[in-house]
């Protein structure tokens, strides 16, 4: 039987953003309407007080590789409208040799947020790194743990959960998995050498990537089911044609992330308004309309009408097959791609 994973770096019992406010609605919204058992995966994150709090009770142990060690990750399980997998590795010290910082002592060890690590961005960003490839070794065996020889889908949050598809690649990959992936920023993880993948287990040769797109997502891109998911048609095109987002924050990720590779999803609030919608929307539209008469810009939609992850990954009239929608001229923003820049088109005077 199909199990639906839903694996995240953060969760509402060690949040930070926007993946947390996801995450307190996608696991129902997709077990009602896939009729699939659907849980959620995530690490153990001892310093913060609401991950502590948990009354999880253990299931499963396995051992995950770290630099010649073997290190026990206790899998418990917290249910609250489904099933919560931590993966706990707390027990073990990080030896002298693999540390990346003053008080880097253990895994996941995020103070405010999980992603409080370190003392400056650089130590943030290898002590990242480090716990997210560790993750992901962790989460390929909590699953054949706990289902061996199931069918897993896994819906993969940003590159901290991408590490799951690295573990689960080549040689490794069960029959019937299927991965997807779902991008809330264009953030990456930075480097990922050969030696940082074999020291948790990962066979470098199963996820090769050219020198400038050896990432996280470089290298588990090529593996993930498509369509890519992204926060909003917008932001999906953005990644293309935003010149913040094309030529710096993921210039090595151009032709994975054009379309139809990667979609995106306006899914709209998360939550019902705390006052009536459609007053709201008039009051907008009203504003817009005056603008334009002004001869100013119009201001851009509240929102758009919410479609669902299912309806996309089946294909309905939305779904990976449709031509992508360019926003009309009252939204578009001014384009800024490099002048000459090879393999480009020129931008479009608007």
């Amino acid at each position: 039987m199909r199990t639906l994973f839903l694996v995240a770096y953060e969760t509402r019992y060690a949040r930070c953003g926007g993946i947390t406010a996801v995450m307190n609605h996608l696991p129902g919204h997709l077990r009602t309407a896939t009729g699939l058992t659907t849980a959620v995966m995530t690490p153990f994150h001892h310093r913060s007080a609401e991950t502590r709090r948990l009354a999880a009770r253990p299931v499963a142990v396995v051992s995950v590789p770290f630099y010649g060690d073997s290190v026990t990750v206790r899998i418990t399980r917290h249910d609250d409208n489904g099933p919560w997998y931590f993966l706990d590795a707390s027990d073990y010290r990080l030896p002298e040799a693999t540390r990346l910082a003053a008080q880097d002592e253990r895994f996941f060890s995020g103070s405010k947020h999980p992603y409080d690590v370190g003392g400056n961005p650089a130590e943030q960003g290898a002590i990242l790194r480090r716990d997210a490839l560790f993750f992901g070794a962790a989460v390929a065996r909590a699953l054949r743990k706990l289902e061996p020889g199931g069918d897993w889908t896994l819906v993969l949050q940003d590159w901290q959960a991408a590490s799951a598809a690295l573990a689960l690649a080549g040689r490794n990959r069960p029959p019937g998995l299927r991965l997807f992936l779902t991008l809330h920023n264009c953030y990456d993880s930075g480097p990922v050498m050969p030696e940082n993948l074999t020291a948790v287990g990962i066979y470098p040769q199963d996820v090769p990537a050219a020198p400038n797109r050896a990432t996280v997502l470089g290298r588990a891109i090529p593996w993930m089911d498509k369509p890519i998911f992204t926060v909003s048609e917008q932001f999906a095109l953005d990644l293309t044609e935003d010149v913040f987002q094309s030529h710096i924050m993921a210039d090595h990720l151009q032709e994975e992330l054009r379309p139809p590779n990667v979609i995106g999803i306006d899914n709209g609030p998360f939550a019902v308004p705390a006052v009536p919608e459609e007053p709201v929307l008039a009051d907008a539209r009203r504003a817009s309309m005056n603008r334009c008469v002004r001869g100013k810009p119009a201001v851009k939609r509240p929102f758009s009408p919410p479609w669902s992850v299912l309806h996309r990954v089946q294909g309905g009239r939305s779904g990976p097959g449709a031509p992508f929608r360019r926003i009309g001229a009252a939204h578009a923003r001014p384009a800024m791609v490099r002048p000459g820049r090879p393999g480009r088109p020129a931008p479009e005077r608007l």
